[in-house]
């Protein structure tokens, strides 16, 4: 099943769990806060958009694929799918009968000055028994019955308890889905500062290697009497300054590979990426009216889920306090003589019937309505959260995009201009028509400019990652 057809599947599950709950009194009374009418996203594509279309970087891919299979905080959601799927498996059986089967064997020595005792003796003297029916005094038993107790859904309220494990199982499935978009986006993410490091570092190794041409230079003009000690100086803490912030980025790199590494589910290894990653264009998001959201996120799918899951238990524990219908019963074979067992005469049997409801303490129960209704408060504004939220990082994400395209332009214009500067400085500086610190100012800005062009390029994949985990993922 596709992703619409699945997210049309658990809204129509949605509505269905919230309109069986309705009873002699509404269980979901709580309204959400309508958003504002407004797409977010990019209206030149208005399809789904998937990861695997997203990221077109076979690295990238690899990476993904590996932590959907391994990432264990996957495999803790999962195992919680399980147990949903186990709550209601043990829900649907709730409104059937219970049938349980009972072998055993036994021998009781009753005390002769009881009444038990003192009828079994006496009975032995009877004439209405035969000798096969005769009674030791370790009286044994021998007994194989099936014992049977149902009861009869009159309220609806074994129904209603099926419904909120149904629907938690739901939401379990969609938080799984939801865990999934975030590992998806998580690696992405640090795939992105990876790359973005990995070129910071060598915009580093570059710098450094002008720095220690211009010192060079700078010491042989010195020999020479051309410039001064100040000049060797500031040119070699520059130098040590560049080779400080290689060691760092070094650091970042190191930390990253093990936040990714940690992400896969695996122990240290290298991680290769592509060099030319942030100049890639990611496919482009497509937008979505603000109302959609709650059809596409998952977290939000799950949230709605809750809620009806509490509306349903609190119909539940309402229905406690009236009277619920209880059958039961008893079938087997029964006897003291193991000789007789399999006869017809050692046949026994009981039926019972009756309704059960609370009269006097009724405390107990309208607590738990009570606890129920606040636990409906407390989903749905967690339902409310989750839209909000939603709305709110789409919403971000979109004006941030928009803004970042914006200042990429500007960005690539700066930098171009700040290595046509520090090209001509250090031209100017050889041939002795400007001093050290022209070549100092200028290696600097343009050192600054690149820097600030990865980061925002860093910053617009990201948003784009961002804006396909608002969205819902895919």
């Amino acid at each position: 099943m596709n992703n619409l057809g699945k997210r049309i599947l658990v809204s129509l599950g949605i509505l269905v769990l919230m309109a069986g709950c309705g009873s002699k009194k509404s269980t979901t009374a709580h309204q959400l806060l309508p958003m504002p009418q407004m797409a977010v996203g990019d209206s030149t594509n208005l399809g789904q958009v998937s990861w695997r279309e997203m990221f077109q970087d076979p690295e990238l891919k690899a990476l993904i694929e590996e932590a959907l299979r391994n990432n264990l905080d996957l495999q803790t959601s999962a195992a919680g799918v399980r147990q949903a799927r186990a709550g209601l498996r043990f829900a649907k059986g709730l409104d059937k009968p219970f049938v349980e089967g009972n072998a055993g064997v036994g021998v009781r020595r009753y005390g002769f000055y009881t009444e038990a005792g003192a009828g079994n003796y006496d009975a032995n003297f009877s004439p209405n028994l035969n000798s096969d029916q005769f009674m030791a005094r370790d009286l044994r038993d021998f007994n194989g019955v099936f014992q049977a107790r149902w009861e009869i859904d009159i309220w609806g309220k074994l129904r209603s308890k099926r419904k909120a494990a149904l629907a938690r199982y739901l939401a379990s499935e969609e938080a799984l889905v939801w865990m999934e978009t975030q590992v998806v986006t998580a690696v992405a993410t640090a795939y992105i500062d990876l790359v973005a490091h990995k070129k910071e570092l060598e915009v580093l190794d570059s710098a450094t290697l002008v720095q220690e041409s211009a010192l060079r230079f700078a010491k042989e003009r010195k020999k020479a009497g051309m410039v001064n000690e100040l000049a060797v100086n500031q040119l070699e803490a520059q130098m040590l300054h560049y080779q400080g912030l290689q060691q760092e980025k070094i650091q970042l790199i190191r930390e990253i590979e093990n936040e990714v590494n940690l992400l896969l589910g695996r122990y240290p290894k290298e991680i290769v990426t592509q060099a030319n990653f942030l100049d890639q264009q990611l496919l482009v998001i497509p937008a979505v009216a603000s109302q959609d959201l709650l059809e596409r996120r998952p977290d939000i799918r799950a949230a709605a889920l809750d809620y009806a899951a509490t509306g349903a238990d609190l119909y539940a524990a309402r229905m406690e306090l009236y009277p619920s219908l209880n059958l039961g019963g008893m079938f087997g074979l029964n006897s003291f003589n193991p000789a007789f067992f399999l006869v017809p005469e050692s046949m026994t049997y009981q039926l019972l019937g009756g309704l059960v409801g609370p009269i006097i303490n009724r405390s107990a129960q309208k607590s738990n309505i009570d606890f129920a209704k606040a636990s409906q408060k407390q989903a749905f504004v967690a339902y409310q959260q989750a839209a909000m939220q939603g709305f709110y990082e789409a919403l971000t994400q979109t004006q941030r995009i928009d803004n970042l395209n914006e200042v990429l332009k500007i960005k690539a214009k700066e930098v171009a201009a700040a290595t046509n500067g520090a090209q001509n400085a250090m031209l100017l500086f050889r041939s002795g028509k400007v001093s050290f610190v022209e070549v100092f100012i200028a290696q600097r800005e343009l050192l600054t400019a690149q820097m600030e062009e990865i980061q925002w390029k860093r910053a617009a994949l990201a948003a784009r990652i961002q804006l396909y985990k608002a969205l819902g993922g895919g």
